[in-house]
């Protein structure tokens, strides 16, 4: 008898600490929300600076869009997540709640799924949607913080959200935003989506500009180096992302959203590095798939006007001085490094994108080129030729960008 009181005495306390434990964690988790998945608050000095949000951006994300209910979208990769402002005021004008869904290192299928489910509901009205050339890589795999289940159901979502709540990991990454609270090393994103340029900048101290930019060059080598054709594809199994584009077109047409598209801007650098590693024909292709989707939707649907602006060619702004080895503090004025640009550079998308009378658009002639059937070709070849009156005036930027790929050629050969 003696032996089934104790048993039923430990029972009851085992059980209790369970309860008060997972009482604790839950509520730790829940108030200093280290995911940004809550937002009950967000306190400077407690949990406004969230040390593993970025890690977790996905998630994250897909939380904020189910809570907001956005009518206008930022979509993309990490360039239109840092250099969109969803806090200007052309976007303002005609939206309720603007978010910024893009998301780093996104595929055009991830981002597609993205959209849908920000439009579950069917209160998105408008989406501005940022392509880039690698995200259109079939061979490149889901981030791991991706899953298709938090975004195939709402109780998937909640399921999650009730997971993370007892979650230890949170609870470690909840004790790291406590005291983190003073590290700004980490990009953020605010409760619109929208990255901080503060979080950018000082992300950035642990290198110089000049280094940051160069080893960034380098880490995009590494992806497709020794033979980028065969690390880039455009298929892959059933994968097929240039149809994905098409079907994002059909179902933004058949959900009644306007769409506005543009090619995001990168510096002359990433230009030339595509082409030293051999990918500028896959580049062109590119470009003109994109086109020929838009003009057989355009005769299908003729009173559906879906624009195409191309920002990545040579400018006056992608075209700007590198910053220089010797100086430790200056950036440039565009761009944060060799494929991310400033959000001065996304105003000006804004206002090309969204200002109809172009008499008012503040901007150069080379700057967001309009793609379509006629305009394709003699773009591409005017590209081609800035592109090799820039390698020519910039030798010293081909020969590093040379010296990097017989670095990595060096240590392969061990």
């Amino acid at each position: 008898m003696n032996i089934q009181l104790k048993y039923k005495e430990f029972t009851l306390k085992l059980l209790g600490y369970t309860v008060v434990s997972l009482t604790i964690i839950s509520t730790l988790n829940l108030l200093i929300d280290p995911f940004g998945i809550y937002n009950i608050f967000n306190v400077p000095g407690f949990n406004k600076v969230k040390p593993d949000i970025y890690k977790k951006a996905r998630m994250s994300k897909a939380h904020s869009l189910y809570r907001l209910n956005p009518d206008t979208v930022i979509a993309g990769t990490s360039r239109s997540e840092w250099g969109i402002n969803v806090k200007n005021e052309l976007l303002k004008r005609d939206s309720v709640k603007i978010y910024n869904l893009s998301l780093p290192g996104a595929s055009i299928i991830e981002i597609f799924k993205y959209i849908k489910f920000a439009n579950r509901n069917g209160g998105v009205k408008r989406v501005i949607l940022g392509l880039d050339f690698f995200s259109f890589n079939a061979l490149y795999k889901d981030k791991p913080d991706f899953s298709d289940e938090r975004l195939n159901s709402k109780w998937n979502l909640l399921h999650e959200s009730f997971t993370v709540m007892l979650s230890v990991d949170t609870l470690l990454s909840a004790l790291q935003t406590l005291y983190g609270q003073n590290y700004s090393g980490q990009l953020q994103f605010d409760r619109d989506g929208q990255i901080n340029d503060d979080s950018i900048r000082a992300n950035y101290k642990r290198l110089t500009p000049y280094d940051h930019l160069w080893s960034g060059v380098l880490t995009f080598m590494k992806t497709y180096f020794p033979d980028a054709n065969a690390n880039f594809n455009f298929k892959r199994d059933e994968l097929d992302t240039i149809k994905t584009f098409k079907e994002l077109i059909l179902y933004c047409r058949n959900q009644r959203i306007s769409l506005y598209l543009f090619i995001s801007p990168v510096h002359a650098v990433r230009l030339e590095t595509i082409n030293a590693l051999g990918l500028w024909n896959k580049y062109e292709y590119w470009k003109r798939s994109l086109v020929r989707i838009l003009e057989s939707e355009k005769k299908q649907s003729p009173s559906i006007k879906t624009i195409l602006y191309d920002f990545s060619g040579y400018n006056q702004f992608s075209t700007e001085d590198l910053p220089s080895p010797d100086n430790k503090s200056r950036e440039m004025n565009y761009f944060w490094n060799d494929d991310h640009y400033k959000s001065e550079i996304g105003d000006i998308i804004l206002e090309i994108l969204l200002v109809e009378n172009k008499e008012n658009k503040s901007t150069s002639a080379d700057f967001g080129i309009i793609l379509n059937e006629n305009t394709i070709e003699r773009h591409l070849r005017e590209t081609r030729v800035k592109h090799e009156k820039y390698g020519a005036n910039h030798a010293s930027i081909s020969a590093q960008i040379n010296d990097l790929k017989a670095l990595l050629n060096s240590k392969r050969a061990f």
